[in-house]
């Protein structure tokens, strides 16, 4: 269902509305235009101008990791912004400083810290501060219950081979402020199951590590997610109707290696049941296509139904598009069919995909990265209208000329 995104005055953060779903087609036909969804005070520029998300059913995948949505009546620009704010801009905890005590292993000390390091981790960033707001030099790190999670790894090996997985890293409150702090959640590694080393008999591994809230701009470690990334919607079009010949309207099915087409089933233009061997269609239609696939003439005018196969003696099938994202601009049906597949592009219209690495909730990530996009663009407004009042006039008007263009 689409959703509209607006400012509230108090938080100034992104609110999703819903709203009645505009009718679009598959092949990119008439969209309905798009609505104003950001005021003109709050957005003078029209940067945000039409801004819609649209969240489909199966949005979310089995395991909670991967979201897909569509975005709507921005420029591509937007889009890349927010992609990059969800990238580099979304806080989460991560391990940042480890103290190691001991490690006998075949690992270097190196090698267990990158591994350790790099362990997505549950935990809340807004529990937390970012410890260089009072301490910017980083030999002048001081951690706390505020700004720091303690954790701890200590494994000895057994006479079998002893593998070390993220399990073993195990939350380590050192004070009763942070046992409380955190004893309704208690911080915890995202997935249990990835290997951090491997110990024999008698070898050994004891750290300590401390997680601190940080950005995916300072490191990467630090970013929320695994990928991020848009596709603009293809447009895929029958300038000369969608309905082809049988074997020709299988051959187009079969080219496309993703499987953006598919058949439509034969039909009775009255609603009525599958008849063998015959589709009825309205004779403006079934103009459209004879007068393309075949040299049969002498096609009537009349909008009434007429049987295709006692017109030319031409079975034809429908084909219809499947789901325009799969396509891949591989361009196979195109060279194939020249003049009956046409394909460009929707250039305001776009398919966002976020994988989380399990640090924060999928859903969690999108609406952080539009609170981070809508603080931006307040950001340049106010530096806009902190501006003389020519100057901001000039501004609005070359931005104003710049549409017009």
């Amino acid at each position: 269902m689409p959703v509209k995104v607006k400012k509230e005055e108090e938080t100034g953060l992104p609110k999703l509305e819903e709203t009645a779903p505009s009718s679009s087609s598959a092949a990119g036909a008439e969209r309905d235009a798009p609505k104003d969804q950001v005021s003109s005070e709050l957005d003078p520029c029209g940067i945000l101008h039409g801004f819609q998300l649209k969240f489909p059913d199966n949005c979310i995948s089995d395991n909670g990791l991967t979201l897909s949505f569509e975005i709507r009546g921005v420029h591509v620009g937007v889009v890349n912004a927010l992609r990059r704010a969800i990238i580099a801009e979304v806080p989460t905890v991560m391990v940042d400083t480890i103290h190691i005590f001991q490690n006998t292993s075949d690992f270097s000390d190196w090698k267990i810290n990158h591994r350790v390091a790099l362990t997505p981790l549950v935990i809340d960033p807004d529990n937390l501060e970012h410890w260089y707001y009072k301490n910017t030099e980083p030999e002048l790190k001081v951690y706390t219950e505020k700004n720091g999670v303690n954790f701890r790894l200590h494994v000895v090996g057994t006479e079998d081979m002893r593998k070390v997985y993220s399990r073993d890293l195990k939350w380590a409150p050192r004070t009763n402020a942070e046992r409380q702090k955190w004893k309704r959640d208690p911080p915890r590694v995202a997935n249990p199951d990835i290997l951090l080393a491997v110990l024999f008999k008698g070898q050994e591994i004891d750290l300590h590590a401390i997680a601190t809230k940080g950005k995916g701009k300072m490191h990467t470690k630090w970013s929320p997610v695994g990928t991020a990334s848009y596709q603009m919607m293809p447009d895929i079009s029958f300038p000369r109707g969608s309905f082809f010949p049988e074997k020709m309207a299988e051959d187009l099915v079969k080219c496309c290696p993703t499987g953006v087409f598919e058949l439509g089933e034969e039909h009775s233009a009255e609603g009525g049941g599958r008849k063998k061997g015959k589709t009825k269609v309205k004779a403006e239609e079934r103009q459209k296509t004879t007068a393309t696939h075949s040299a049969a003439a002498g096609a009537t005018e009349s909008a009434e139904e007429e049987d295709i196969e006692d017109f030319g003696g031409l079975r034809l099938r429908e084909v219809k598009v499947r789901d325009p994202y799969k396509c891949t601009s591989c361009k196979n049906c195109t060279e194939e069919y020249p003049n009956h597949v046409k394909l460009k592009k929707v250039t305001d219209r776009f398919k966002f995909t976020v994988e989380s690495v399990g640090s924060l909730p999928v859903d969690r990530i999108v609406k952080d990265g539009l609170r981070v996009l809508w603080q931006k663009n307040d950001d340049v407004l106010q530096d806009v209208i902190g501006l003389d009042k020519a100057k901001y006039d000039k501004t609005l008007c070359h931005v104003k000329k710049r549409d017009e263009d």
